[in-house]
């Protein structure tokens, strides 16, 4: 844009130290009541929706719309159980799991600057890793410079370091070939 400036954004300390407390503060199981009530409330209701569903598909109803109409909650189910078992996982992770990721968050962002300049490909995958969606870029003639904003998260840069209490198989979703032990013939 004509009479707009190019200013070098630097995103300093203070900006990294947010987003590392924002980062930890996700994970912090301090309002989980709520947030599970409401997870277990929509869980409640889907549950509710498909039991008409299928009393609907027993009375004869019209067969495929039901049929869709019962995947989609079903689909939706899941997604909300997943939820609950995310939040139920994040709510174990303790005081000293939350300090030894911090600590973790923090040895790999020690050194991201020299590191983005001296690996440019690697810059480039970590930022396509860190970039939810689009950037916008609004221009502010006023001020002669570029406003940018967009989302970002810490998840795919962070792969392997969660607790491993965040990954345990909770009860009842155990994969199916450990109730094959021992019913297997041997050998002969």
């Amino acid at each position: 844009m004509p009479g707009v400036e190019r200013r070098k954004v630097d995103a300093g300390p203070e900006i990294v130290e947010r987003a590392i407390e924002f980062a930890i503060d996700e994970l912090r199981p301090d309002s989980d009541d709520s947030r599970r009530a409401d997870i277990l409330a929509e869980i409640h209701r889907l549950d509710s929706e498909l039991a008409r569903l299928t009393a609907a598909i027993a009375s004869g109803g019209d067969l495929p719309a039901l049929l869709a109409a019962v995947k989609e909650r079903q689909d939706r189910r899941e997604r909300w159980e997943r939820m609950l078992i995310e939040l139920d996982a994040m709510s174990r992770i303790g005081r000293s799991e939350l300090s030894c990721l911090e600590r973790e968050i923090r040895h790999r962002l020690a050194d991201w600057r020299a590191m983005l300049r001296r690996e440019v490909p690697e810059a480039r995958e970590l930022l396509r890793n860190l970039i939810v969606g689009r950037i916008a870029f609004t221009p502010r003639p006023e001020t002669r410079v570029y406003e940018f904003s967009g989302r970002g998260s810490f998840g795919r840069v962070l792969a392997g370091t969660t607790s491993p209490v965040s990954v345990v198989t909770p009860a009842g979703f155990e994969p199916a070939i450990s109730t094959l032990k021992g019913s297997r013939p041997g050998p002969g």
